[in-house]
């Protein structure tokens, strides 16, 4: 019996094997946060009447979450979008993993819901039976002569977010995907030996590390080694710094807490500065200050370094899909756009765009 071309069975080997999405896994919080503004913040042993209160969805984890989904994929649906930085392409491939815990309590399963609604893998997050969701109170401060329009001030209590213990981590299959994932993020508002052992899991098996130390605190040296990226604004930086900056201009001053950093392991420092854009460094010797949004109207900044962290991450694991050198200019600049959309609006999760709306710069 003969066969033409046409009918010839379909062996096992000639299926193309389909490539694996792409992974950012984010171990972090999730909390509920409780927005108050005012004209100013109270002085000590004063009481003023808010002008206005609301709750909103939060966490550093869950924001950074959010952020790197929306900033992988475009509102519009459109595959490419034409902007200021050229041709800016969507992952739709990507998959955003979230692992953090709740507490029973009634915040808890809407946070995990938000996420879900968002795009983003909440299989990884779990109630803990006993706590309470965390909470984070914001002070943000209206337009008010010199208090500075849209800055906010952060009382954080963790609940079941403390609740993330070292031994969870000693395996890379702990981040729950079935093939290492590509970038791993992660925060310091879960307990600091946690991230210190996820660090040091993910580093040793070749993955791909985001360190932003917010809220900041003291970190032990040999944990920058595992760090691949470091992302802290100019408090952060300022507070994890070894040598004495006083006295230097802004940029020299950035530059000298930048090579502290590299000088202890980190490859690739970002810091964001606000008002002033960022600054960055790496330890191949890229060095530059990336400008600020202009004329961008502040009305609350909560939320804006989780935004820049997670638009940052998404174009990491953008250019290494396309294959092209890394370009940590171009993430960065990414960042701060993404960063000055987020703060025009109240609120940390719902004020973070999709990568349309920055790239073309409408909303």
């Amino acid at each position: 019996m003969s066969y033409s071309s046409k009918s010839l069975p379909l062996r096992l080997h000639d299926v193309p094997t389909p490539m694996p999405p792409s992974t950012i896994v984010i171990v972090g919080a999730l909390n509920t946060d409780l927005v108050t503004v005012t004209d100013r913040v109270p002085d000590v042993g004063e009481t003023l009447v808010a002008k206005h209160y609301s709750e909103h969805f939060g966490g550093k984890g869950a924001n950074t979450s959010i952020a790197a989904y929306r900033l992988s994929h475009n509102k519009s649906g459109a595959r490419n979008v034409t902007s200021y930085g050229g041709n800016i392409s969507p992952l739709e491939d990507i998959r955003i993993r979230m692992i953090g815990r709740v507490g029973d309590d009634a915040r808890g399963p809407p946070l995990i819901e938000n996420l879900r609604k968002n795009g983003v893998d909440v299989s990884g997050v779990q109630k803990v039976r006993g706590e309470m969701t965390g909470v984070c109170i914001a002070l943000v401060e209206s337009e008010s002569g010199d208090s500075g329009v849209g800055e906010n001030r952060l009382l954080i209590h963790a609940g079941a977010n403390y609740s993330l213990k070292p031994a969870e981590f000693k395996k890379w299959e702990s981040f729950g995907s079935s093939s290492k994932p590509d970038l791993l993020i992660s925060q310091l508002e879960i307990p600091r030996e946690t991230v210190a052992q996820i660090l040091d899991t993910a580093s040793k098996n070749g993955i791909e590390t985001l360190l932003n130390p917010s809220p900041v605190d003291w970190l032990p040296s040999d944990i920058y080694k595992r760090v691949a990226h470091l992302v802290v604004n100019e408090t952060e930086a300022n507070a994890l710094k070894i040598r004495s900056t006083d006295g230097l201009e802004d940029e020299k001053r950035w530059a000298s807490v930048a090579e502290d950093f590299i000088d202890m392991g980190v490859k690739n420092v970002v810091i964001t500065l606000g008002a002033n854009g960022a600054y960055y460094s790496t330890s191949l010797g890229d060095r530059d200050h990336v400008p600020a949004e202009p004329n961008v109207r502040v009305q609350d900044t909560t939320g804006a370094g989780d935004t820049f962290t997670g638009a940052y991450a998404a174009d990491i694991v953008r250019q290494r899909k396309s294959g092209k050198k890394w370009d940590i200019k171009r993430a960065v600049e990414l960042g701060c756009r993404a960063a000055a959309w987020t703060i025009k609006e109240i609120g940390a999760q719902e004020s973070i765009p999709w990568l349309d709306e920055v790239t073309a710069g409408r909303r």
